[in-house]
């Protein structure tokens, strides 16, 4: 025989509303597992690129040669986008330099830093997209659920009241039906939590490889690039001293 407790039970005997709210609870877990698995997908993917665009990195000898890989990768990795604005802010700084006499030291640096700040920041962007939903549902879900156990019991009560049935037997069961909806709420909510405070601290780790490889990338662009493209202006030895050519991208 069936348990008449159950929750099928329950299910069976609840009027539009409770059901409407155990659907809602459905919907809710199910975007946000979706979420998790594609975040955790991402995050995944983003460690794998970030390694093997660190490697790509310190195998490049120059300028033309970094850009040449760059075009071969995906345009949406966070590592490649960053290397490309990198790579524009060296090409727009050098357009100004070739009007200019002479640029000091900190000219190729504010090009390349500005870029690195907007790169990053598109990546945070990109990183947290996904996360309003988790921390939405892991925050909403059990208020849901204990709506749905509020309307449950008033219903309940309601229902016994009109039967003139006070006993505890008579009680007990609605009650407890109706209080499946709070775990129903709490076991949506867990995991949301738990998820978005996982993957939070994953996009704070990616971040902050992706501003390391910015520091390596500057370090490279400034300093190992200016080796290896002579400058097309007349040496001056009172202006080299001065001046830092960067390379033009080929």
């Amino acid at each position: 025989m069936a348990d008449s407790n159950g929750i099928l039970h329950s299910l069976s005997h609840a009027d539009a509303l409770g059901r409407l709210v155990l659907a809602v609870l459905l919907a809710m877990s199910l975007a946000c597992w979706y979420q998790i698995a594609l975040k955790s997908w991402q995050v995944f993917q983003l460690r794998r690129q970030g390694r093997l665009s660190a490697a790509s990195l310190a195998a490049c000898a120059s300028p033309a040669t970094l850009e040449r890989l760059l075009a071969a990768q995906p345009p949406s990795c966070p590592w490649v986008h960053l290397s490309r604005l990198a790579m524009d802010a060296c090409r727009q700084w050098n357009g100004r330099r070739d009007g200019q006499a002479a640029i000091q030291l900190s000219a190729p640096d504010v090009f390349l830093l500005q870029a690195f700040n907007r790169g990053l920041a598109e990546a945070g962007a990109r990183l947290d997209t996904g996360l309003a939903l988790i921390g939405s549902v892991a925050a909403t879900a059990p208020f849901v659920g204990l709506f749905g156990t509020v309307w449950g019991i008033y219903h309940a009560l309601i229902g016994i009241g009109a039967e003139g049935a006070g006993s505890l037997d008579k009680v007990a069961g609605p009650v407890g039906e109706a209080l499946v909806m709070t775990a129903c709420g709490l076991a949506v909510a867990i995991p949301a939590l738990l998820a978005y405070n996982a993957l939070g601290r994953a996009n704070r780790r990616l971040l902050d490889e992706l501003e390391g490889f910015a520091h390596e990338l500057l370090g490279f662009l400034v300093s190992g690039l200016a080796s290896t493209v002579a400058d097309p202006r007349p040496a001056d030895s009172a202006a080299a001293a001065h001046a830092v050519p960067v390379a033009r991208a080929a």
